[in-house]
């Protein structure tokens, strides 16, 4: 009896104790099951940071951290601010590319590190909040003019009125105070603290005097800043004034005042591809003045040489950089590609028309001012406006430096060792138009205009020819007006380029 009772108690302990086994085992699975969905619905938040000068690779960087936030499902952006400034173009296009993400849905906030100056202001009220850190500074956005723009006082004057008016409806756009933006960017406004109707106010001092003259003077309190100085706000100031939202000595502390305490934060880096789009956008007129003497220099030389590959390489490596991060699209591609093809058409197949070589600069041209502005340029923006008129202005000093280069190049460029022998010059200087400067060779006595030959390919309107004086050389020449077939006697009419310029001789016979 007392072994049955026993077994009985057993059985009963071993039961309890799988069924509190199975209920713990059913307790954890909810609660993992509850994390991994808690986990799928809480992808995180993106994280970059922009430091140093604003680059194009900020913007390339910026422009990859919006893709990446869309693919995994995220929907808030931290950007960490720590630059003293950069260019206006970049500083327009990182702005609209951030309006951009706002527009489509995303949740931006700046984070300000250390400081945001100059462009840096523009970017960081673009976002829809702003924090910062107790010792970081914001503002300081006076143009710096270099070069023959700064002997002009009415284009400085344009350029400020433009940057101040874009840095206002940022601030508008943003419910942030346009008085301050305005007085970061120029130094001629004053910014004064007045209370009107109990509340508190900033105005300008032209506002100021004017309320003097009226009956209605609100109670002036202090200034904020004086006529003649740039505004510069420290973290507490710009809090104060509604310029930044808030204090935040970490990203934690951003991602709790932005309702994300706890979420993933996924920093996204700048890449090696990056920094070097970066580098190109420094040495853009670089490789455009490049490219264009280089292209000089393979009009001089027989055939399609190295000079030609390194020049298509430069517009490649220009256009690469901008179509990448957006700037450059398809069609102003393809507008410069066209302006090229025109411009070779004049050169070497309809020599002399002239209108066809004018509509490929013209192409040219727009292709490359527009394949530097970026999308969401228009007329109707000052800022844009002032953009697109420093665009040209650069594009054409630039072109006039290339223009120079080709000059000296033209000058002592035949000289030297190397390409003395691949050029070609007349003997006889005395004779004007007989031959251009620089084409001297090792054979070039026996080269003047009157020499006689043959063609040996058909010239259409380049191709070969040897000449009577010289049977073992064959020189590159073009046809001076309609094609000509191989096997036609010929007659040096010009000596253009480094190359023959030739026309049928009547009074010869075929060979």
């Amino acid at each position: 009896m007392s072994r049955v009772f026993e077994r009985s108690v057993r059985d009963s302990i071993v039961g309890r104790l799988r069924r509190c086994f199975w209920s713990a085992a059913a307790l954890l699975a909810l609660l993992g099951g509850a994390r991994a969905a808690n986990a799928q619905a809480d992808p995180g938040v993106t994280h970059l940071r922009i430091e140093g000068e604003l680059d194009l690779g900020a913007l390339a960087l910026f422009q990859r951290a919006v893709r990446e936030t869309r693919a995994a499902g995220r929907e808030q952006i931290v950007v960490e601010l720590d630059t003293p400034g950069g260019e206006i173009v970049l500083m327009r296009q990182i702005a609209n590319a951030i309006n951009d993400a706002v527009e489509g849905g995303l949740f931006v906030a700046a984070w300000v590190n250390d400081q945001a100056l100059s462009a840096g202001v523009l970017v960081a009220i673009s976002c829809d909040k702003v924090y910062m850190r107790e010792r970081a500074s914001i503002g300081s956005s006076q143009i710096v003019f270099f070069g023959l723009q700064d002997v002009s006082d009415n284009y400085r004057e344009k350029m400020t009125s433009a940057v101040r008016s874009t840095f206002r409806a940022a601030a508008e756009a943003r419910g942030r105070s346009p008085v301050l933006a305005e007085a970061m960017v120029d130094a001629g406004i004053e910014v004064v603290e007045v209370r009107r109707d109990g509340l508190k106010e900033l105005i300008t001092g032209q506002e100021w005097d004017d309320f003097i003259l009226s009956s209605d003077t609100p109670e002036r309190m202090r200034t904020i800043c004086k006529r003649g100085e740039l505004l510069n706000l420290t973290a507490s100031e710009a809090v104060e004034f509604g310029f930044a939202d808030a204090t935040a000595e970490s990203l934690g502390e951003v991602l709790e005042k932005i309702g994300a305490g706890g979420a993933a934060l996924v920093t996204v880096r700048r890449s090696r591809s990056e920094e070097i789009l970066g580098i190109l956008n420094e040495l853009q007129f670089v490789l455009l003045a490049a490219g264009l003497v280089l292209a000089f220099l393979e009009l001089k030389m027989p055939g399609f040489g190295l000079p030609g590959i390194l020049s298509v390489a430069c517009f490649t490596l220009l256009f690469t950089a901008r179509y990448l991060v957006g700037l450059a699209d398809i069609p102003h591609i393809v507008l410069a590609a066209l302006g090229v093809t025109l411009i070779a058409v004049e050169l070497f197949v309809v020599p002399g028309i002239l209108w066809v070589g004018l509509l490929g600069g013209l192409l040219l041209v727009i292709g490359l001012i527009f394949g530097q502005l970026g999308p969401g340029f228009t007329l109707e923006n000052p800022i844009d406006r002032e953009i697109l008129f420093d665009t040209t202005l650069h594009l054409l000093l630039t072109a006039f430096a290339a223009f120079i280069a080709v000059l000296l190049l033209s000058r002592f460029l035949p000289d030297t060792p190397i390409l003395r022998r691949f050029v070609l010059r007349s003997s006889d200087r005395d004779v004007f138009g007989a031959a251009v400067p620089e084409s001297r060779g090792e054979y070039g006595d026996s080269v003047q205009v009157g020499s006689q030959g043959t063609a040996i390919t058909d010239l259409r309107p380049v191709g070969k020819i040897v000449l009577d004086s010289e049977r073992s050389l064959e020189y590159e020449a073009r046809a001076a007006g309609r094609a000509i077939g191989s096997g036609t006697r010929v007659r040096v009419v010009e000596l253009s380029g480094g190359r023959l310029v030739v026309e049928p001789d009547s009074d010869g016979d075929a060979h």
